[in-house]
């Protein structure tokens, strides 16, 4: 593993980052953080990877924004879809390809809206847009 220093960019860069399992996170900038699912199946081991990393890249006490790509997913464990939002996530940005998904997801949740604002967008551009025009994330 590389040490949290070397992890840390400014700009885009998929071939640096944290890798734990079959997710890749990075921070976007200082209070972004990038998580790439690359599994077609995101099942528990995955959910405790990405918490793992978050762990890694995030500073204690920090809250951030999350862009979630899992674009090649095709399936999760429900258990998966059960655990709540990390307590210092601000606003989450899920990029999803399959337009079907984002529409029923989008619409459950309007219906059981999470304690942190979460939208399913089809690319990467949109949902920076939406994390970003909020501002910085505060306590």
């Amino acid at each position: 593993m590389k040490d949290k220093k070397s992890i840390i960019r400014p700009e885009v860069d998929e071939d640096a980052g944290f890798r734990c399992g079959n997710v890749t996170g990075w921070m976007l900038n200082e209070y972004i953080l990038v998580l790439r699912f690359m599994s077609p199946s995101i099942t528990m081991q995955e959910v405790n990877d990405a918490i793992e990393i978050r762990h890694a890249l995030v500073p204690e006490n920090m809250p951030f924004y999350g862009l979630i790509e899992s674009i090649g997913t095709k399936s999760s464990e429900p258990e998966t879809r059960r655990i709540a939002p990390d307590p210092l996530a601000r606003r989450i940005a899920l990029i999803y390809k399959s337009p079907v998904g984002r529409m029923l997801g989008n619409a459950y949740l309007r219906i059981m809206p999470p304690k942190c604002p979460i939208r399913l967008f089809a690319n990467r551009q949109d949902g920076l847009k939406w994390l970003t025009e909020a501002g910085p994330p505060t306590l």
